[in-house]
């Protein structure tokens, strides 16, 4: 087995760590040159604004799951998802009992 075995394992561990300190330099240590020509930023600074309070329906459902059995339930041959194809055309549906079904 010593003749499929080679002992190499500080030499990568050397070879390793220089890699991520030259990967990590080119981060902290190399900045660009500001271009010129570069369009300069217009108007204030924006802030984030707190705005009211999002009212949810208590009605709604509160997963996916139970959305879709709901959907499933009232009106289940109606379309869930439908596929597209490259002229927009509908290739594929599946209808909310189908879906239910697969879950």
């Amino acid at each position: 087995m010593k003749e499929y075995y080679e002992d190499n394992e500080e030499e990568l561990a050397s070879k390793s760590i220089f890699i991520i300190i030259s990967y990590l330099s080119s981060f902290f240590f190399k900045v660009s040159p500001i271009d010129p020509l570069s369009p300069k930023p217009e108007g204030g600074i924006s802030v984030p604004s707190c705005g009211e309070q999002l009212i949810v329906s208590s009605q709604w459902p509160k997963s996916f799951l139970a959305a879709l059995q709901q959907n499933a339930i009232q009106q289940p041959r109606a379309n869930a998802i439908t596929i597209l194809d490259e002229q927009t055309k509908s290739a594929q549906t599946l209808t909310f009992r189908k879906c239910i079904t697969r879950f």
